[in-house]
């Protein structure tokens, strides 16, 4: 699933790393709170992270980069793109001052929308903030553990489980952070959900890679993808 210099700018034959620094700030906090969430589920107190705001921006912030920064996005991306000075001038405040950018630059960037360093900018610094109601209190998320069997990923991993303004709203998407949990919309009651059905829509995002350590199991959810993209295309 790796792409070389994926979040490189190239211009006028420099390299700039700016985007994968920008990326290493935010995924430090990230990892931070991840391991918190591990010592509270040892200690039996598994949900407070989740109940903290600072935490709920930090995952739901997690969700719209895991998002945007995958290149199967690209696409969906340049529809995007066209729009983000509107996308800009109907965001919420706190969103334009997570971006630090004022309109003259994001004018700037989509004059320039064409250039593939123009593009990336947009599409993995200001599309996770100006998309997603990463400040919409509410609207929550919260993880999900399966202890008994695993769940897979693949190479296209926020699962959206309705319409997308429903996933940028969190309502409706699926996010296998690990093999034991899934982080989801907080409402919904995923503890009903069949561990196989979630995994089958797992695998039926996937552009080419679906991931397990268990070959025998994804041997089987394969006759399960085939049968059901046979329903799909009758």
């Amino acid at each position: 699933c790796y792409v070389s210099n994926l979040n490189t700018l190239k211009i006028k034959n420099q390299s700039f790393v700016e985007i994968e620094k920008y990326y290493g700030q935010i995924e430090g906090e990230i990892a931070r709170l991840f391991e918190k969430i591990e010592d509270y589920e040892c200690k039996g107190l598994f949900g407070e992270a989740f109940k903290d705001k600072y935490g709920q921006l930090l995952l739901k912030f997690f969700i719209a980069k895991m998002f945007w920064r995958n290149p199967n996005q690209s696409d969906l991306a340049r529809e995007y793109i066209d729009n983000i000075l509107r996308l800009y001038d109907s965001a919420d405040n706190k969103a334009k001052k997570l971006i630090k950018y004022d309109r003259s630059l994001i004018k700037f960037l989509y004059r320039h929308k064409e250039k593939d360093w123009s593009r990336k900018v947009i599409q993995f610094i200001l599309l996770p903030i100006l998309t997603f109601k990463i400040f919409d209190t509410k609207k929550s998320i919260r993880s999900y553990v399966s202890p008994d069997k695993s769940f897979i990923t693949c190479d296209n991993p926020v699962i959206m489980t309705d319409s997308i303004e429903k996933l940028f709203s969190f309502e409706h998407f699926l996010f296998p952070l690990d093999k034991f949990r899934v982080i989801a919309n907080a409402d919904i009651e995923l503890e009903k959900f069949n561990i196989d059905l979630i995994n089958l829509k797992v695998a039926l995002n996937a552009k080419k890679w679906a991931m397990r350590s268990n070959k025998e199991y994804l041997e089987v959810l394969g006759k399960g993808l085939r049968a059901e993209l046979c329903k799909l295309n009758s």
